[in-house]
């Protein structure tokens, strides 16, 4: 964690704009433990695996703040996506 270098920025868009951050370090920290390699070992930034960690974290916040954020219709559009995958997977 980078404590010092977040923490400030964190503040300003929380409590000044209003703006709501997701913070990454917890389920990071737990599939790192599990042994996944999350980044790439020769710049730092998120691989496959970490980038995925990312969106199932956004993904999850954004289904348990749905409606408060305006997204009442985020069932629907879930289950039209899983639908239009389903789709492209069958073999034709």
């Amino acid at each position: 964690p980078f404590a010092g270098l977040t923490h400030p920025l964190q503040d300003v868009l929380q409590n000044q704009a209003g703006i709501v951050s997701i913070d990454l370090t917890g389920p990071f920290r737990e599939s790192a433990a599990k042994g996944k390699q999350l980044y790439f070992q020769v710049d730092g930034h998120p691989n496959v695996l970490g980038n995925r960690v990312v969106a199932d974290t956004v993904a999850q916040y954004l289904r348990a703040n749905a409606q408060t954020i305006g997204l009442d219709d985020w069932g629907a559009a879930t289950a039209q996506a899983a639908t239009a995958q389903s789709e492209r997977a069958r073999p034709r």
